[in-house]
């Protein structure tokens, strides 16, 4: 929910700023080229228990498709849209503290504000640029009272980029609450977090702690209501950031992390360099370049044009339907996981083994993805792997001709987390590269999405958290998410593996 403040420009308090020395403040990630095709889509949301709200700037990629989408107010970006603040004016984007409700969704006394942002501009100490050449505000919190206003903080770049300041209204006057250098990139994205209380505030760049001042003065509550935080400008429109706002997040030091020395309401190692850690490599992909698009296009065309070979030259790799006389002596139970059963393989020493086996479970009308590779030791996604066809659930599935001395098969689903037209499964075992336009946040080093682990009560930022063995049953953390398996409960192998010598693996 936004809305534009009424302000008067007379009441409107000047703050000044001036430059200091430069300093490189955390790290960055830096975007080649900005991309045109469209924008990527949002990952997952990073679980944050304190926060109270959040700006996403999502809103147009729920509009119908014939809305036209106000350029000079949303960017593609790399988590779907971002605000995109530039010129000399801008109609502002503001955040208003309460609610329709009368919730609050900026703490009023203690907690933190945190956003990324892109400039336009590089700071002038870096030598590539000259700074966004007016005082530019990032944000800005100010109270409005019928045709009058005052700015209470904010959080702005002096006119050449090389210091960052906290701009605060005291009980008597205008004073600068902390300030540091920076030495900013233009194309580059920058997490940004300010967390403040009556007695202390700090300033966060990236995942470190840059600076620190003194504390804020609470909003009134009977000010609460013409309280707004207003997003990339001052309330007047003016003094424009000059770049890309993403992703901005309130948090509340009122709330429970408050008993865990926490004042600001969020852990600066779960929601300052944990979140940062998982999203600062998203970030510097950007949204989907045109050439990206292409590439996927082509990639999606010669998978189809495999499977129509595949499926031609060799009709038995396709799955077939269950007899009626099958269907009487196996009883086929659909949903839950879809695993492979009733396995069976014969050897001929001439024309290798003929292996055939049942699917069960899954979701009927769905098509599962039938994988093989004789690389047993290797990493699953980093071992060769062949598309052997694909087969619906309730479906016997034989392939014949297999020479290797054993032989790892695996069920894909078809599931395209990017709405690519490839499965995730094809994507990462085939061809190598993460699921097609998109991407999941990552931290055991396996490529196990984080919200997994989440999703099953593990902390995904754990040391070695995907080599551990969390229910002891032989298979690590990371695999189990490959099988499908609960990583807290011993469950049904779904890797079954064949050799001339019998089988192995099979529960």
């Amino acid at each position: 929910m936004t809305r534009i403040l009424s302000w008067s420009a007379g009441s409107h308090r000047k703050l000044a700023a001036s430059a200091f020395a430069v300093l490189i403040a955390g790290g960055t990630m830096m975007i080649a080229s900005v991309a045109t095709g469209m924008p990527r889509p949002p990952g997952p949301p990073w679980p944050e228990p304190a926060m109270i709200h959040d700006e996403t700037f999502d809103s147009p990629l729920y509009w119908p498709t014939n809305q036209v989408i106000d350029a000079a107010v949303y960017a593609e970006s790399w988590s779907g849209y971002c605000l995109y603040r530039a010129g000399a004016y801008v109609a502002p984007y503001t955040v208003p503290m309460l609610d329709t409700n009368g919730n609050f969704d900026i703490a009023p006394q203690s907690g933190a504000i945190r956003g990324w942002f892109q400039p336009q501009w590089s700071s002038l100490a870096t030598g590539q640029g000259a700074g966004p050449g007016n005082l530019a505000r990032l944000f800005t919190l100010a109270t409005t009272n019928g045709g009058s206003g005052v700015v209470l903080w904010s959080l702005a770049f002096s006119a050449d980029g090389n210091t960052v300041q906290l701009l605060c209204q005291t009980e008597t006057q205008s004073n600068v609450c902390l300030s540091v250098p920076v030495s900013l990139q233009a194309g580059t994205w920058y997490l940004f977090t300010l967390g403040y209380t009556e007695t202390n505030c700090a300033l966060f760049v990236n995942d470190q702690q840059v600076a620190s001042g003194d504390g804020l003065l609470p909003v009134p509550s009977v000010a609460a209501p013409y309280t707004a935080l207003v997003i990339g400008s001052n309330p007047t429109g003016t003094d424009v950031v000059s770049g890309d706002v993403e992703e901005v997040a309130f948090f509340s030091g009122s709330k429970f992390s408050r008993r865990f020395g926490e004042p600001f309401g969020l852990s600066e190692a779960w929601e300052i360099a944990g979140y940062y850690d998982a999203y600062s490599p998203i970030a510097a992909l950007g949204p989907i370049s045109d050439a990206r698009l292409a590439a996927l296009q082509q990639a999606r065309a010669a998978a189809v044009a495999a499977e129509q070979d595949a499926a031609s030259a060799s009709p038995s790799l396709m799955a077939s339907p269950m007899d009626q006389e099958a269907m009487n002596n196996f009883a086929c139970v659909t949903g839950g996981p879809v695993i492979i059963t009733n396995f069976s393989t014969s050897v001929d020493p001439v024309a290798g083994m003929d292996t055939s086996f049942w699917v069960t479970g899954g979701t009927n009308g769905l098509l599962y993805d039938v994988y093989a590779s004789s690389a047993l030791n290797s990493p699953l996604t980093n071992a060769p792997w062949v598309w052997l066809g694909h087969t619906p659930t309730c479906s016997l599935f034989s392939v014949s001709g297999q020479t290797n001395a054993s032989t790892l098969f695996i069920l894909g689903t078809p599931h395209d987390s990017g709405n690519g037209g490839l499965p995730d499964a094809y994507v990462g075992l085939i061809l190598k590269a993460a699921p097609p336009l998109g991407y999941t946040p990552s931290s055991d080093g396996f490529g196990t999405p984080d919200a997994w682990y989440l999703a099953h009560g593990l902390n995904p930022l754990t040391p070695g958290i995907g080599s551990q063995d969390s229910n002891g049953n032989g298979i690590p953390n990371w695999e189990e998410y490959r099988l499908g398996n609960d990583p807290l409960a011993q469950q049904t192998f779904t890797i079954w593996i064949a050799t001339p010598n019998g089988l192995a693996g099979v529960p």
